[in-house]
């Protein structure tokens, strides 16, 4: 049924309500999936009245004044308003035929994308979305994987020294087994390098094409008052578009026309 103002639910896997959840609290170790929808209130202050919190996904048709965590996507048939939504998925707000779905004011950390039917309002009314948000622990790996690859390079550096010094010796008196075991070094290093620096580029190529999946979609309007940010860059909206996609391209952040 309903889950009613003060209700608090919590399930170590998931929780379907058949009817309105209305500044309640919903904690679960699986999915949350609200049939009709979510209302809360405003409330002055960092935190809504009305919580949701997924392990896995959140559906509902609607959510008003409602703050949510999600470890995966969050969807909306209707509308989002006013909400507080982190999700390490995207965000959806649009129905499958595409009339409906308005994702507009409150803030917005998605792991992924956001796509909906118009973002923001005519009024302008302050939304701030922020998408691709593991950026920074993905740029931590790339980071580490480069100074794998730095410190593989020190090493070949003083064995190529070594060898160097080495080969300063005269043949009969250099030592055969230290010439050997030289040799091995740099063959076993340089393989090292070859496999570091494959990483390397693979890490690089998921981040990349990680960051230009990750869009903002408004496929109706984008209007005014709409804060974007993928990654470090951030695009504010100071006027009215129609189909629109802001999307990391050439090192910046742009609008774009929306092509369905």
């Amino acid at each position: 049924g309903d889950v009613t103002p003060g209700m608090k639910v919590s399930a170590t896997g998931n929780i379907v309500v058949s009817g309105f959840v209305e500044l309640g609290e919903l904690r679960a170790g699986g999915d949350i999936a609200v049939a009709k929808g979510v209302i809360g209130r405003q409330q002055d202050g960092k935190h809504l009245p009305c919580y949701l919190e997924a392990n896995g996904k959140v559906t509902s048709k609607f959510a008003q004044f409602v703050e949510i965590d999600a470890g995966d996507d969050v969807s909306f048939s209707l509308h989002a308003l006013h909400c507080i939504i982190r999700t390490k998925g995207a965000l959806s707000v649009i129905d499958q035929i595409k009339r409906h779905g308005t994702l507009s004011g409150g803030y917005i950390e998605t792991g992924l994308g956001v796509e909906a039917l118009n973002i923001g309002a005519l009024a302008g009314v302050p939304t701030e979305i922020v998408a691709f948000t593991q950026y920074t622990s993905l740029r931590d790996t790339l980071n580490t994987a480069f100074q794998l690859i730095e410190d593989e390079k020190a090493k070949v550096h003083k064995i190529k020294e070594a060898q160097h010094k080495l080969l300063k010796i005269p043949s009969s008196k250099r030592p055969p087994e230290l010439v050997e075991k030289v040799k091995s070094s740099i063959q076993l290093h340089k393989q090292r390098m070859t496999e570091l620096n494959m990483s390397y580029q693979n890490l690089r190529h998921d981040y990349d094409e990680q960051l230009s999946n990750a869009t903002i979609t408004a496929i109706g309007r984008l209007f005014s008052g709409v804060m974007c940010q993928i990654e470090k860059e951030k695009l504010n909206i100071l006027q009215e578009h129609g189909p629109s996609v802001v999307a990391y391209r050439d090192r910046t952040l742009q609008r774009l026309p929306y092509n369905s």
